[in-house]
């Protein structure tokens, strides 16, 4: 099988890839910037090289993060993997649109001021072992040792918002990873992310990003799904499921990253 990589979002100097490993696959990151990854699937190693001091372990629903400089080539160990990770890069260039948008089958999916919906390719980029970007590793246990591995005992409380718990593995980090998790339906009040731009993964679940009441103006989302909400977008989190709802979300900016909308913003 061929390690299947998407560039799903990018926003704020952070872009956030999908990427399947087959299983006893290989992916050689080129991105040289800090990385935030979510393991979804499977079991991955991440490794500078053959010295067991320049491995590191990140199992399904563990999250990881590596420092700026030399990445790691990552292995799937027990069958095939799936990782989202966000990298911190500082990348220029065009950004996602300013409203909502969503990614489904391969595809992005922008709704656009007016509630009209755009879809277009995502164009995925496909690596195999052969085509790995070679780099000179400046000190791999180092590396190994300098990257963290949150499982969830590690992860702490994130704060609680309208019926939704939040937990976080790395809370002080520039770029902030939180796990959430609902038990039944969300009702969130008008709020923003004020500079922070929001990436996020739905792992059970759907629900909406509702930006207004009249109709079109909400994106819907379901388990599979990643979304992204721009930076300062004022809007609220909606889901009609009694059901669990799980989501893992990469918000790229500063604190404080949750504020109440005034009745002005809307």
């Amino acid at each position: 099988g061929r390690v299947v990589r998407e560039r799903l979002h990018v926003a704020d100097g952070v872009e956030l890839f999908a990427v399947r490993v087959p299983a006893d696959g290989v992916w050689q990151p080129r991105r040289r910037g800090a990385a935030y990854g979510y393991v979804a699937n499977g079991s991955t190693t991440l490794a500078w090289g053959a010295d067991p001091a320049a491995r590191v372990s990140a199992g399904a629903d563990e999250f990881f993060r590596v420092p700026a400089g030399t990445p790691p080539a990552v292995h799937a160990t027990d069958g095939s993997a799936r990782l989202l990770v966000a990298f911190d890069t500082g990348v220029t260039g065009a950004a996602d649109a300013d409203w909502p948008s969503a990614t489904a089958d391969g595809a992005i999916v922008t709704t656009t001021a007016d509630g009209g919906v755009v879809s277009e390719p995502a164009g995925p980029e496909t690596t195999t072992q052969s085509a790995h970007a070679r780099h000179t590793v400046e000190d791999p246990a180092a590396r190994a040792a300098a990257t963290t591995v949150a499982g969830r005992d590690d992860w702490g409380d994130a704060g609680e918002l309208e019926n939704v718990e939040r937990r976080s593995p790395f809370p002080n980090d520039d770029v902030r990873m939180v796990r959430g998790h609902s038990n039944g339906e969300i009702r969130s009040e008008w709020h923003h992310h004020h500079d922070n731009h929001v990436f996020g993964f739905v792992l059970a679940g759907d629900g909406y990003v509702e930006w207004g009441t009249g109709e079109g103006e909400r994106l819907f989302v379901a388990a599979g799904e990643c979304f992204h909400i721009p930076a300062g977008f004022v809007h609220r989190d909606r889901s009609d499921s009694a059901g669990d709802q799980e989501f893992v979300l990469w918000l790229t900016g500063s604190e404080p990253r949750t504020l109440p909308a005034e009745e002005t913003d809307r």
